[in-house]
């Protein structure tokens, strides 16, 4: 009389398919995480980037002959270059949107632009704010945005 072998368990070959398949499966888990971990940090930037533009528009609201801005601790190490209607600043910033004084270790760099234009009887100032992102060589445009007000 044959005995009927019972099976107690698992077998090699299914224990090295099961881990195949997870395996196969966690690479794409893994990328997934990458991706949203770089979505995080673009957001981040972004949200950055609106606060400080804020915060620079209400300083020159304040204060159209751009005192109050020079006093920011934003714009501590920038210097003003001044030219026929036009008011220029560059600053660097680090990872967390505070201002260094080096370009080598800036992870961001802010273009701040005032153009003044005389009429007869007003005079209409255009503000521009751009943030780049600093890549290497390479500079990818963040944030850019524009005011106008007339006085």
């Amino acid at each position: 009389m044959l005995k009927k072998r019972r099976h107690k368990g698992v077998s090699l070959v299914e224990l090295i398919l099961s881990i195949a398949v997870l395996s196969f499966l966690s690479v794409y888990v893994i990328q997934m995480f990458m991706t949203s971990n770089e979505l995080n940090k673009k957001a981040i930037a972004l949200d950055q980037s609106v606060l400080t533009s804020e915060n620079i528009f209400e300083a020159v609201e304040a204060d159209r002959t751009l005192e109050n801005l020079k006093n920011l601790q934003l714009f501590k190490y920038s210097s003003f270059q001044n030219g026929d209607n036009i008011v220029t600043a560059k600053i660097y910033l680090n990872d967390l949107f505070v201002a260094i004084a080096s370009l080598d270790e800036a992870a961001y760099i802010l273009d701040f632009e005032a153009v003044s234009t005389q009429a007869l009887d007003y005079e209409a100032v255009n503000y521009r704010i751009a943030i780049h992102y600093k890549d290497k060589l390479e500079l990818e445009s963040i944030y850019e945005i524009e005011m106008q007000k007339y006085y």
